[in-house]
C-alpha cells in the first residue's frame, strides 16, 4: 500500500511538472500584436505572428509588441516664421510596422513611444511652424499638418495627425482682434 502511495504521489508530481512545462512552452500571440522571440537574449529576426507558438521555456522568452493604431497627444511650443510664439496640441495616430517590430524592439525597447513619438512630434512642430507665419498656421492648417514626421525612420507608421489647437501670445491675439475689429468697421 505504501509503494502504491509513493507511485501515485510521484505520478501526480510528474504530471504537475509536465503540465507546468507544457504550459510554459506554449505562447499565444494575440491579434493586434506580434511577438519578438528572444533566445538567450538574442532576438530572432522574424516576428511571431498571432496564434500559438511553441518555445523552450528554459532558453527562450517572447516579448509582445502592439501593432494596433495608438494615440499620442502632445503639447508643443514653437516659433512661427514671423517669430510669434505658438503653442499647440498635436494628436497623432500611429502604429508599428509588424514586419519591422523586431528591429524596433531591439533598438528602442518596449518604451519606444516615450523615447521616439513625443520628441518627434516636438521637433516636427518646430520645423513646420518655422515655415509658416502665425496667420498662415491658421489658414493653411491642412498643409502644415501634412508635413512629414521623423517617425518613419523608426518603422513607425503615422496614420493621422491632428492639430487640435493653436494658441498665440496674448499680445499677438489682442493685436489680431484689434485689426479685425478695425477692418470690420
Amino acid at each position: 500500500m505504501r509503494k502504491l502511495i509513493i507511485v501515485v504521489g510521484a505520478g501526480v508530481i510528474g504530471a504537475v511538472l509536465l503540465f507546468a512545462f507544457l504550459d510554459a512552452s506554449v505562447v499565444t500571440i494575440n491579434a493586434g500584436e506580434v511577438g519578438v522571440l528572444l533566445t538567450f537574449g538574442q532576438a530572432n529576426p522574424n516576428p511571431l505572428e498571432p496564434g500559438l507558438h511553441l518555445i523552450n521555456p528554459f532558453t527562450q522568452l517572447v516579448a509582445r509588441v502592439n501593432v494596433q493604431t495608438q494615440l499620442a497627444s502632445q503639447d508643443a511650443a514653437a516659433a512661427s516664421s514671423d517669430l510669434q510664439d505658438v503653442t499647440t496640441t498635436v494628436a497623432i495616430n500611429y502604429h508599428v510596422n509588424p514586419t519591422d517590430a523586431v528591429n524596433l524592439y531591439v533598438h528602442l525597447g518596449p518604451g519606444y513611444a516615450d523615447k521616439i513619438v513625443g520628441p518627434a512630434v516636438q521637433e516636427t512642430i518646430k520645423q513646420v511652424a518655422a515655415h509658416y507665419s502665425a496667420a498662415e498656421l491658421i489658414t493653411k492648417r491642412p498643409a502644415a499638418k501634412n508635413e512629414a514626421t521623423r517617425l518613419a525612420n523608426y518603422n513607425i507608421v503615422v496614420d493621422a495627425i491632428s492639430i487640435t489647437n493653436f494658441s498665440f501670445s496674448n499680445v499677438f491675439t489682442q493685436a489680431i482682434e484689434a485689426k479685425v475689429t478695425a477692418v470690420s468697421w
